[in-house]
């Protein structure tokens, strides 16, 4: 799936912490029609953030998360999210 914006997420987050980014989607499935990859694009105040969610194999579950910004691979996507939040609000970018 090419890259789309994602008016609804924007607003979701904006509900959940009190900041409203830019958010973009971009999706790869693997031949079976599972997730393979789930990419969030987050633009705020100028600065971008790329949220990864890679799935293990076939089965739609998530093996593990990437963010810019940081070498560490998030077990939970909300854990990833988390930090994404803590660099919005002290203006990390990279």
């Amino acid at each position: 799936m090419n890259e789309q914006r994602d008016f609804v997420r924007g607003d979701l987050f904006k509900s959940a912490y009190g900041i409203k980014p830019k958010v973009f989607i971009k999706y790869e499935l693997n031949p079976d029609g599972t997730f393979k990859t789930f990419i969030l694009r987050f633009v705020y105040k100028d600065k971008e953030w790329t949220l990864t969610e890679l799935y293990a194999g076939t089965t739609n579950m998530t093996d593990y998360c990437t963010l810019t910004g940081t070498d560490e691979k998030f077990k939970r996507f909300v854990d990833a999210e988390l930090k994404l939040v803590e660099f919005m609000k002290n203006g990390n970018a990279y």
